[in-house]
This record gives structure tokens, C-alpha cells and sequence, in this order.
């Protein structure tokens, strides 16, 4: 009869390979059995096929992360910089023209309107009801449109 094991959900050991990616220590089942309060051997990490499954993916994320690491120590501080100061001139900028399309928007519909077109406006956006949502949800319609 197969022992049942108090950390059935593996949350022990999902709390063990999350800290040893945190501190950047090697995924391998001898290192989780010397910290898990329940397995004395590596064999209970290899043998059971959830657990050897979970820290394969942990082991994958491990790599992933110090590739990202290994990148990033190769680009000057000044270079990531740069990079995110033209980003954020980039950001700038396309945030001003959502601004002024929006004004824009709002001003047509204000004009259309005004100039007794409302019941055609309020049918065409019967028909694009996403859109007229999209463009509530963002300030480009009257209220009296809402």
C-alpha cells in the first residue's frame, strides 16, 4: 500500500523551488530533499512522475531566468538607459495622440449632434456596439450618447 504524503498538493516543495530560483541555487532532487521537511531520499522526487514533472518546469524556468540574467549583465547600465528613455518618449507620444484623436472624436459627434444627425449616429453604434464601448470606456462620447 503506497504511503500517503502529508504534502499531497506539493506545496512544501513548490515553496522550495520557488526560494531556490529566488536565490538562484541549482534545481536538482538531492537539493530539495536536503530542505523538504518530508522526503529523505531523491528517489521520492524522481519516482513520482507530478513531482518530477514540477521541478522539470521549475528547472526550465530556472534557465530562462539566468538567460535573462546573462543578457542583461552584457547590456551597460547606460545602454538600458537610453533604451528606456526613448521608450518612455515613445509612451509620451502616442499617449498625446490618443488624447487629441479623442478630442477630435468627441468634437465630431458633438457636431454631428448638434446638427439634429443623433438618431442615425445612435443607430450606427447599435451596430458597432465594441466599438462605441471602446470608445465610451476612453471619454471620446457625449454623455448623452452613454
Amino acid at each position: 500500500m503506497a504511503r500517503i504524503s502529508k504534502d499531497e498538493n506539493n506545496i512544501e516543495l513548490i515553496k522550495i523551488l520557488d526560494e531556490l530560483i529566488s536565490n538562484n541555487v541549482d534545481i536538482s532532487a538531492r537539493e530539495i530533499t536536503r530542505r523538504h521537511p518530508l522526503f529523505s531520499s531523491a528517489s521520492s522526487i524522481t519516482r513520482n512522475a507530478e513531482r518530477k514533472k514540477l521541478v522539470e518546469i521549475y528547472k526550465q524556468k530556472q534557465e530562462e531566468m539566468r538567460q535573462w540574467q546573462s543578457r542583461l549583465s552584457k547590456t551597460s547600465k547606460n545602454d538600458i538607459a537610453e533604451k528606456l528613455t526613448s521608450q518612455e518618449i515613445i509612451i509620451s507620444d502616442l499617449e498625446m495622440t490618443v488624447k487629441s484623436l479623442t478630442q477630435a472624436h468627441l468634437a465630431l459627434i458633438t457636431s454631428v449632434a448638434q446638427i439634429g444627425g443623433m438618431n442615425k449616429l445612435l443607430q450606427f453604434y447599435e451596430n458597432y456596439r465594441d466599438i462605441r464601448n471602446i470608445l465610451a470606456d476612453v471619454g471620446a462620447l457625449p454623455d448623452s450618447i452613454k
